[in-house]
């Protein structure tokens, strides 16, 4: 994922499903630069059902930096217990003054 250098990311959130408290369904927000690997936030699905799962972040992104997220979903009676349905960032832009 590219990201626009100067935003400051603010949120994450990701919606994912668990058949039975057994399953598994987690997405990883990571940030890459200069080959090295960061992990920002972890978010695990708690509950049964679909979940959506947020958490706040201040991540300022700068040049050079690039954001992957890892999708963990493990169904154990079935491949389908597990389930992603999608991933959203927030994030603010900087305000720049142009003097009018």
């Amino acid at each position: 994922m590219v990201l626009p250098a100067g935003v400051t990311v603010t949120a994450v959130r990701f919606r994912g499903y668990r058949q039975t408290v057994s399953d598994t369904s987690n997405c990883t927000f990571i940030r890459v630069e200069n080959d090295t690997t960061t992990t920002l936030s972890t978010l695990t699905h708690a509950t049964t059902g679909w979940a959506t799962v947020s958490a706040s972040l201040t991540e300022g992104v700068s040049a050079g930096r690039t954001y992957v997220i890892q999708v963990g979903l493990v169904g154990v009676a079935a491949a389908a217990d597990g389930r992603f349905g999608w991933f959203e960032v927030d994030y603010t832009m900087p305000s720049y003054d142009k003097g009018i």
